[in-house]
């Protein structure tokens, strides 16, 4: 796993698990794991405004999408909680 520099490399990464997931390469709590640290390390890139950023939801495809938002179901809204505390 590299730290992703552009939110286009970003995107590559998280289709390559993804479709390592649906070849079952990797385990659900792996790409959970995986989803989660990058939402965690690259929210600036990951999301745009409420949702994914659209150059990701383009590179990624709508079936892909669906497994993120899926995973990140109530992630953003905890981030926004912290984000406003801190």
């Amino acid at each position: 796993m590299l730290y992703p520099l552009t939110v286009r490399s970003l995107a590559f990464e998280i289709r390559t698990i993804v479709d390592d997931y649906s070849l079952k390469r990797i385990s659900n709590s792996q790409l959970e794991e995986l989803i989660f640290w990058y939402a965690k390390k690259f929210p600036h890139m990951l999301f745009s405004a409420d949702k994914l950023n659209p150059t990701i939801s383009f590179i990624i495809g709508k079936k892909r999408s669906a497994v993120v938002y899926e995973i990140l179901d109530g992630f953003k809204y905890e981030f926004e909680i912290k984000k406003v505390i801190t």
